[in-house]
């Protein structure tokens, strides 16, 4: 059984190692540099190797150690301390490495055995990866101090840390002298900053630069759901003096894909670049996995200031600092516990118990006394997540009557269990103390085979089985385990045990934990072999124009961006059609041709255009430019809803027609037209997917918390809401213009624009839309993609909240790759995204090429 899985483990690492090395050489990395929960993170540079530490809070070993030699791979190597220091009892956080007279100092919080205070405690070590010998508490000065930063000015040591954080009065950054061998404070300290606004502050760092020192610092909340955490900066000419914040701070905070951002320490490259790690918690999904050690380039300007690199809002792509550097993926789990000791990776609940953990003859072994009274406080040995979706398994090969198995764990009190007690399985979900038992059944056989997944960082599903192929899945629905958080914490998942004698433990033979990639995407589309474009113009058709009065070659140009829709079986699309009456885009007029499909590739024009400009009440709104860039959805009674761009080559706003044959349409005009007293009737506006769902007829339009709605924008994505489908009221921000959901991104292939594509689809993840990114033309740009390109991009809303991005994929699922997605009106190559059918058992993805031609994409369900 092991042999199997091993060999398997090989050849996935094998086989990802050569993708690996066949990578492009990459001009920017993605933050998080270290993947998981790795709070308040300190950075040094030994030689030409870097060093990185951070928060271990109330997990063992005490703060994870890393080694990089590019800034943006690292490794874990080991922890600062794999024992607890004497004096101390918990709550591990922000340790500071500083070199010193060749040796190795980390300086770090702790709370004391003996009073129950946090202390800023000092060890020193011969290298960073040496062992770190413990000289006890240094800074005691009030009822908390933490957060310690060293400076070397001109061979005079300065210990600054923060103070009064849990005194009835504002917080304060103290500086105080150090004797020369860093192990002794000296003097009296002084303020560098208070915190007037009395919002939060900590975390800080200092910097010379010319004639300034500069003090970086974070304010406003940390941790938890509500964090709000960013980066402020104040100077002084001394260092031992009063620090003056900058009137334009901060200089980093969160952003459309960052929640919050903060707590963090510079380190200087041998050429003189200063990097800043700090952590941060992503939004959406990736927020479970707690705060995420990020880099970024600090500079100092023209105004004296530092700023960053890529801008005051937190960016997840970032310039890559050495060349010639590949990032590398996360890496899986796997352990077979044939070693002599545990894994680096695994971590324990060292306050809550005494945990044993053997490895022996290929099993680990568990058990742990809890420690307090009243309270079942079992033996929790885990891992950081460092992706939102993974399955983790394991096997359990001993029948212990306590409760043993695979674990969800936030704390002693609020986690999940899977596992076995006795000869049940079960599943035990317990908050705040409150057990409760939510599948339970019978299970003689003394091995048994457990499995879990979790996608979204939240969202839970088990199964078991005797015999490792034949499964047993728990329940029907996932399990939500939003709530299995501590306040500075995430859920680990990781194996656990209530078994308190170690001469009777629970024996574990494999554990497992592999990540799952964009699960949540809908990605696997392929072009058709030998299709090419699916429709493309033909000069020969011919109608009356009833505007301009005389017969016109309607399609003679060009043929694309279509919408799409299942009809009697069939596959109606409805393509955008360019006569000759102009020189280039958006100064011909458009029309709408329809195309009709059994098979969904092979399409039968019509001879004329089904929608097109005409003497009407919508004449002067869609004259001389025409209907451009449909959507379509169906309703549940047959009724199909068009949403289309009117161009009169002043303005492009948003209309809405109906139908229910492709042959008769009502126009019901502007869709933002009559609501906030007709404020956005003369507003530019473009490019609506409906939100849908996939029924056992196919796709309709569906109400989400008992409202229609779309997904809109050109340039950013909004959202708007419709009782009826054809009268929208736009979402807007508090100062009254449109909502931004989201936004382009520097060194992105959306760099440029997010424009939304097919109708949104409710899937059991959420609220997927799929959109056109439109890559910079100018050094924003992403690099590995050509400027101006449009590619297929994916995103992911939460369905109880719509306005709320859960994922966004960072690489698009469909880029421009035939000759004839590259060459036409809009040669720097397009894949434009419209119409979405399921037809057949099939997906269809219908796009528009380069402004030109139409092309289909197909994936199998």
């Amino acid at each position: 059984m092991k042999r199997k899985v091993f060999c398997y483990s090989l050849f996935i690492f094998h086989f990802s190692f050569a993708l690996l090395m066949s990578a492009a050489e990459q001009d920017n990395y993605r933050n998080p540099v270290i993947q998981g929960d790795v709070a308040d993170p300190t950075i040094i540079r030994w030689g030409d190797t870097y060093y990185a530490a951070g928060t271990s809070s109330e997990w063992a070993p005490h703060y994870p150690l890393f080694r990089s030699s590019d800034l943006v791979n690292w490794e874990q190597v080991g922890h600062i301390f794999q024992q607890l220091p004497s004096w101390a009892s918990s709550s591990f956080w922000a340790p500071e490495l500083f070199v010193h007279q060749g040796k190795v100092y980390c300086f770090y919080t702790a709370r004391s055995k003996t009073t129950g205070r946090s202390y800023v405690g000092v060890a020193v070590a011969d290298t960073p990866e040496g062992e770190y010998v413990d000289y006890g508490p240094l800074v005691d000065f009030g009822t908390e101090d933490i957060d310690a930063f060293v400076y070397n000015d001109n061979g005079k040591l300065y210990i600054t840390w923060k103070a009064y954080g849990l005194d009835p009065r504002p917080i304060e950054i103290l500086c105080q002298p150090l004797s020369d061998d860093g192990l002794h404070l000296e003097g009296e300290a002084i303020t560098l900053l208070a915190d007037k606004e009395n919002i939060g502050m900590e975390g800080q760092c200092i910097f010379r630069k010319g004639d300034w020192y500069y003090l970086l610092y974070s304010a406003r909340g940390c941790c938890g759901p509500r964090s709000d955490y960013e980066v402020r900066v104040a100077r002084s000419h001394k260092l031992f003096a009063a620090f003056q914040p900058y009137e334009d701070n901060p200089i980093l905070m969160g952003s459309t894909d960052v929640q919050s951002i903060g707590h963090g320490t510079l380190v200087d490259t041998p050429d003189g670049r200063l990097y800043y790690l700090c952590h941060a918690y992503l939004r959406g999904a990736g927020f479970y996995l707690g705060r995420q050690p990020f880099l970024q380039e600090l500079f100092v300007g023209s105004d004296e200031w530092p700023h960053f690199k890529t801008g005051r809002l937190a960016c997840l792509r970032q310039p890559m600092p050495y060349p010639s550097t590949v990032q590398k993926a996360v890496s899986n789990l796997y352990d077979d516990f044939s070693g002599e000791t545990l894994k680096k990776e695994w971590t324990w609940n060292y306050t809550y118990c005494d945990v044993t953990a053997q490895v022996k003859d290929g099993n680990l072994l568990l058990s742990g006394v809890g420690k307090g009274r009243n309270r079942v406080r079992g033996a929790a040995l885990c891992l950081r997540p460092a992706q939102v979706d993974y399955d983790f398994s394991t096997v359990l090969s001993s029948k212990t009557k306590e409760l043993s198995g695979l674990t969800y764990y936030g704390n002693d009190d609020t986690h999940v269990v899977f596992g076995r007690r006795g000869d049940r399985i079960q599943l035990v979900r317990r908050l705040s103390g409150e057990e409760t038992i939510l599948f339970d059944t019978r299970c003689r056989s003394r091995i048994v085979f457990l499995k879990g997944s979790v996608r979204d960082g939240s969202r839970l599903s088990f199964a078991f089985s005797t015999d490792g192929t034949k499964w047993v899945a728990v329940g029907t629905d996932a399990l939500d385990g939003s709530d299995v958080i501590a306040w500075d914490r995430i859920s680990r998942p990781g194996v656990y045990t209530e078994a308190a004698d170690d001469a009777h433990p629970a024996h574990f033979d494999s554990f497992t934990m592999q990540y799952i990639k964009d699960a949540w995407a809908m990605t696997g589309f392929q072009r058709v072999k030998g299709a090419g474009p699916i429709v493309s113009p033909d000069p020969k058709q011919q109608f009356f124009c009833p505007v301009r009065k005389e017969m016109v070659r309607w399609e003679s140009d060009d043929t694309f961006n279509p919408a799409a829709a299942v009809i009697d079986g069939r596959v109606a699309l409805l393509y955008r059609a360019e006569d000759h009456s102009g020189g280039g885009i958006g100064t011909r007029t458009s029309r709408l041709g329809l195309a009709l499909s059994d098979d969904g590739v092979h399409f039968k024009k019509n001879s004329t255009p089904c929608f097109y400009p005409d003497n009407d009440d919508q004449h002067d709104a869609e004259w001389p430019g025409g209907c451009e860039d449909p959507r379509v959805v169906r309703t549940e009674d047959g009724l199909y809803v068009m949403l289309y761009t009117q161009w009169n080559r002043k303005v492009p706003r948003l209309a809405v027609a109906t139908t229910r044959d492709f042959k008769t349409w009502e126009k019901h005009g502007l869709a933002f037209g009559k609501c906030y007293d007709r404020r956005f009737s003369e507003t530019f506006s473009k490019s609506a997917s409906i939100v849908s769902r996939l029924t056992d007829d196919g796709l309709v339009a569906a109400k989400v918390n008992g409202k229609y709605m779309m997904y809109w924008g050109e340039q950013f994505i909004n959202l708007a809401v419709s009782d009826n489908l054809t009268d929208w009221e736009p979402l807007l921000d508090e100062s009254g213009d449109f909502l931004k959901l989201v936004l382009p991104r520097k060194g992105y292939f959306d760099s440029s624009l997010t424009e939304c594509g097919p109708p949104a689809l409710i899937t059991d993840k959420g609220i997927l839309l799929m959109y056109n990114g439109r890559n910079a033309t100018d050094d924003t740009c992403d690099k590995r993609y050509a400027r101006g390109s449009y590619c297929a991009g994916q995103v992911l809303f939460s369905q109880a909240e719509p306005t709320k991005v859960l994922h966004r994929l960072d690489e698009p699922f469909f880029v421009p790759e035939a000759d004839f997605e590259k060459s036409g009106q809009y040669p720097m190559g397009t894949v434009f995204i419209e119409g979405l059918v399921y037809h057949r058992d099939k997906w269809f993805l219908y796009y528009g090429c380069a402004d030109s031609r139409v092309g289909v994409a197909v994936r199998e369900r």
